[in-house]
């Protein structure tokens, strides 16, 4: 870390999920299990591979990112404010994201994700859980279905 704050960077980040996921369940809008699955099924798999702000394509991806999704970021869907996105701030997303060192564009990063995201499933799949039990499934579907 850049300086001293209470928790390590991926224990806030972890406390922000936690804590939106308790709203959730309080709010009556999921349950405890529907907002697991709904990490462990989606973007927890993709986390391991490229974090959450790597979008490939360096800070003007990172700027289109940010003019695409900015509002919605800061409406109602959450129970905590997210920073303004002014100018200053964008430029500062936008020119750390050109500092990678990962320079993959889009494409590559795409690429990637898909080749790691089978890895991560094919071990899931293989242990019998979470997202790689509903893959196991699947393919039972596609093998029944082309059995026809």
């Amino acid at each position: 870390m850049r300086k001293e704050i209470g928790g390590l960077i991926s224990s806030r980040i972890q406390e922000a999920i936690w804590r939106e996921c308790l709203w959730l369940v309080n709010d009556d809008v999921a349950t405890v299990e529907e907002c697991d699955d709904a990490i462990r099924f989606s973007f927890g798999l993709r986390l391991a591979i490229k974090g959450p702000l790597h979008t490939g394509g360096g800070g003007a991806a990172m700027r289109a990112s940010i003019e695409k999704w900015g509002p919605d970021v800061r409406s109602l869907w959450t129970n905590f404010p997210a920073p303004t996105h002014d100018q200053a701030f964008v430029d500062k997303l936008a020119a750390q994201s050109d500092a990678r060192t990962d320079k993959s564009g889009p494409a590559e990063v795409e690429r990637k994700r898909d080749e790691c995201l089978i890895g991560i499933l094919e071990v899931l799949r293989g242990a019998n859980y979470g997202a790689g039990r509903a893959y196991a499934q699947w393919e039972e579907t596609l093998k029944s279905q082309a059995g026809k």
